[in-house]
């Protein structure tokens, strides 16, 4: 029973997190502190991420760490974002799609659920992650 309860409240407060970035994924990261970029830039930097890699970015948002690691990786590079917010996902496309970048790609799904075999990335990154 008490298994039970923890998962239940798991999956509300998912459910709530999902709600929020949907409805606020189109103005994500224009108002508030501007630090998103900075930190993203940051992580990838620590993360040691080498031309040619193959890149997951966990919770990734609107791409504050995505597309670093894109530049980083280079052409021969792959980078793959997942978030639960299918709204962070349109966005984050569409910039993607507005740039023209085709090593990478993004995905809705859940980083407790995720739909990858092991051993796929040689880098996971996660900045922002909830």
């Amino acid at each position: 029973m008490k298994g039970e309860k923890m998962n239940n409240k798991k999956q509300n407060i998912k459910r709530e997190m999902k709600e929020t970035f949907n409805k606020v994924a189109k103005s994500f990261g224009e108002v508030g502190p501007k630090y998103w970029n900075e930190f993203g830039n940051r992580l990838v930097k620590l993360a040691n991420i080498k031309e040619g890699a193959e890149v997951l970015d966990v919770g990734m948002g609107k791409g504050a760490s995505l597309f670093p690691a894109i530049k980083k990786v280079g052409e021969d590079g792959k980078v793959i974002g997942i978030d639960i917010s299918e709204n962070m996902v349109k966005e984050t496309y569409k910039e993607i799609s507005t740039k023209s970048i085709e090593n990478a790609k993004v995905l809705v799904m859940d980083v407790d659920k995720l739909e990858f075999n092991n051993q796929s990335f040689d880098n996971i990154i996660g900045a922002f992650l909830l």
